[in-house]
């Protein structure tokens, strides 16, 4: 029985979460040496956030697949557009963020 097209209240639907989407998240450590980080992708622009170092990368995957030569500095503009959709898309889909395993200055 397919329930394409239904919806109960209070519920959401998350299949565009799920097929074709342009995020990655990946919010912890493993035993495999991952580190947390998310990713979005428009065009043919990729930004890449660090959780742990709260740092990005920005990489334009048409002149660049290999993703060597990092554009932040070159395209802050473009970074910024893709950090601010980054950050709607966690508040979109209520993503649970990693905690910063260092302690906070007072």
């Amino acid at each position: 029985m397919s329930t394409a097209g239904l919806s109960q209240a209070g519920s959401i639907e998350i299949k565009p979460y799920l097929f074709g989407g342009n995020n990655w998240y990946y919010p912890h450590f493993s035993n495999q040496l991952g580190v947390p980080a998310a990713a979005i992708r428009q065009g043919d622009w990729k930004l890449i956030l660090h959780f742990e170092k709260q740092e990005v990368e920005l990489y334009n995957r048409k002149m660049d697949m290999s993703e060597s030569k990092e554009l932040k500095s070159i395209h802050p503009e473009k970074a910024e557009e893709l950090y601010g959709l980054l950050l709607n898309w966690f508040a979109d889909t209520h993503a649970n963020l990693p905690i910063s395993k260092e302690p906070e200055s007072r």
